[in-house]
């Protein structure tokens, strides 16, 4: 439903943060950007491997949850109303496949 409005320019960030329970904010554990080309993006299949580990030394290992977000000024830090957000929060383990979720929000 909001597909028209994926917005060429914009940044897609997939984030991993590790699972701490339910109304918990984990530890954010990797994250990839991808540069938005429009809606034709997706659906979109994605690999988080260690190579998108933020910081040195962090193993990506456990159960996680996923977050994306598609930003509309590129900048990782700002959110801001119109952003389209989806997420998997439960269930999702480092080195499963077919971890399927739908970007179905917005800020």
């Amino acid at each position: 439903a909001l597909k028209d409005k994926v917005k060429a320019g914009s940044v897609l960030y997939i984030m991993v943060r590790r699972d701490e329970g339910e109304g918990r904010r984990g530890m954010m554990l990797a994250a990839k950007k991808v540069p938005v080309s429009g809606p034709t993006l997706f659906p979109l299949t994605y690999v988080i491997t260690p190579l998108d580990v933020m910081m040195q030394g962090t193993t990506l290992a456990g159960p996680v949850r996923i977050e994306a977000r598609i930003d509309q000024d590129g900048d990782a830090i700002s959110k801001q109303p119109g952003d389209i957000v989806g997420a998997l929060t439960k269930g999702a383990k480092v080195g499963q496949e077919g971890l399927d979720f739908a970007l179905d929000n917005t800020l």
